[in-house]
This record gives structure tokens, C-alpha cells and sequence, in this order.
């Protein structure tokens, strides 16, 4: 679908070249100040083209939000997740991938999908910093391409994005505060040997 649309969008700026040229320069770049108002019939119809493409993308992307949510209501009805700012991550990381991966919209279901099956949805705090602890309490800074937590302190081995999960898990099920809770003090080792 994205190579259908970033197709449809070349196509699009082609036939603004070539309808508008006194609106660039030798090398194809746009003069400043001058307008591209000319618009022929055949670029009306590709921007149609792209607009119905967009629609279909984003139709599928609302279909496959709902599936995914509700296969992840049955792992259970209570939702944990690190209340991230997605803005931020397209401004510094990922950019246009946001634009058609729509994360924010996805966790935005997810959680409805919760409350519709009458369970709840808890937001933890960044500073918790889940994938960095262990449950014995030591905290090793991790690369974001390092995806298997290991700690030097007790020797405890594990994915890291699962192993966060199982954090928030514990954090929930045993009603902890997640803004006063301190993770360094090892908390959740009781219930970790307790399971």
C-alpha cells in the first residue's frame, strides 16, 4: 500500500513539473516565491487516485488494529503500557514510518478494545525505566539494539521486551503505586520467588 501511495505521489509531483516549469530551476528545484497553480485534468485524476489509496490504507490499518487488539485481549483484560510520547518519536526516530504505522492509534485501540471486554488500562510512567532494572533492584543503561537483559548482579537472563512486560505485570497485579514506586530498592523480588 505505501508503495502504491508513494508511487501515486511521484506521479502527482511529475505532473506539476511539467505543467508549472517556469516554477523550477535547471536542476529541478523549486524557485522560491513562485506558485505551482496550474493544475491539468490528468493531475486531478492522480490526485484522486492517491486519495482513494490513502483512504484503503488507512481502512486496512483500522482493520488491523482491531485484530491485533483483540488478540491481545486474550492474553488478558488489563492493559500496562509506558506512557510514550509518539510525537516525539517521529520528530527524533522514525519519522515518516509513523505516519503509516500509527502507533498511537494502535495503543488508542487496544485500550478501548480493554474497556469494551471490562477490563482497565494503566499508563507507568517513563522515568520506571522497566527495561533497565532487574528485579534484584541493580539498573544497567541499555542500547536500544540490545534486546536480551542480562544483570551482573544476580545473573538473571531474559528478553528484554518481555522481561519489561513482566515488570509492569508485577507492578499491576500487586497494586503498587507506579509514580512512588522504586525500583532499585528490588520490591517485586517477593513476588518473583513467590511464582
Amino acid at each position: 500500500e505505501q508503495r502504491k501511495i508513494r508511487r501515486a505521489q511521484r506521479a502527482l509531483d511529475r505532473s506539476l513539473r511539467a505543467t508549472n516549469p517556469d516554477c523550477y530551476d535547471a536542476k529541478g528545484r523549486s524557485i522560491k516565491g513562485k506558485k505551482k497553480e496550474a493544475r491539468s485534468k490528468k493531475w486531478l485524476r492522480k490526485q484522486q487516485r492517491l486519495t482513494t489509496e490513502q483512504r484503503r490504507a488507512r481502512i486496512n490499518r483500522r482493520q488491523d488494529e482491531t485484530m491485533l487488539a483483540r488478540r491481545v485481549m486474550q492474553s488478558g483484560n488489563i492493559v500496562a503500557v509506558e506512557d510514550v510520547n509518539y510525537t516525539a518519536w517521529q520528530a527524533s526516530r522514525y519519522g515518516k514510518r509513523m505516519g503509516f504505522t500509527a502507533p498511537g492509534a494502535l495503543m488508542a485501540r487496544i485500550k478501548h478494545e480493554a474497556h469494551i471486554v471490562g477490563g482497565t488500562s494503566v499508563d507507568l510512567p517513563l522515568k520506571l525505566a522497566l527495561s533497565q532494572y532487574c528485579v534484584c533492584g541493580s539498573k544497567a543503561k541499555k542500547d536500544l539494539g540490545e534486546r536480551i537483559h542480562r544483570c551482573a548482579n544476580c545473573g538473571f537472563v531474559a528478553g528484554r521486551d518481555a522481561f519489561s512486560a513482566y515488570l509492569a505485570k508485577l507492578i499491576v497485579e500487586n497494586n503498587f503505586d507506579p509514580e512512588t514506586i522504586d525500583l532499585s530498592q528490588g520490591p517485586l523480588l517477593p513476588f518473583v520467588r513467590s511464582e
